[in-house]
């Protein structure tokens, strides 16, 4: 039953994913006939589809918070590092109970929302399509700041 017409799970009545034969039954009929049956080619170009969706996601996620955090990939992976470096670092000086550790500040972080309008804009439906705006002044840190 399995080697003919696969493992169902996942289906309305829990009898299949999206109703796919198992590989080896797909491959025969490939070599046997020289083509797949036309709603087996779009189910696995739907689980494709889907595999691909969920990775942008992620993807997008990911630069959503550094866009928030006002940070690059790079300086994000940066900081990681350091952080890394820190608690080895601190662990074999002070040992597993220390506290001591010292703190990375942005000094480009606006906050989320001063972030996220330098990257897009104030007018957010117009930074997200692609047409040219007038950017906005570069953020410069004030002394103020920079003292703090």
């Amino acid at each position: 039953q399995i080697k003919n017409h696969g493992i169902r799970i996942f289906y309305k009545n829990q009898s299949g994913l999206l109703n796919l034969p198992m590989p080896m039954v797909m491959i025969r009929q490939i070599r046997d006939t020289g083509t797949l049956d036309g709603d087996v080619v779009i189910k696995l170009i739907f689980l494709l589809l889907v595999g691909i969706s969920i990775l942008l996601t992620s993807f997008l996620a990911s630069h959503l918070s550094y866009v928030a955090k006002g940070v690059t990939t790079l300086e994000w992976m940066a900081m990681l590092h350091f952080e890394k470096q820190q608690a080895s670092t601190t662990r074999a000086h002070y040992g597993e109970t220390s506290s001591e550790n010292m703190e990375i500040v942005n000094p480009f972080h606006q906050g989320t929302y001063g972030n996220i309008v330098q990257v897009f804009g104030k007018s957010m439906p117009l930074g997200l399509l692609p047409i040219q705006v007038k950017p906005l002044p570069p953020y410069i840190l004030s002394p103020k700041k920079k003292a703090e």
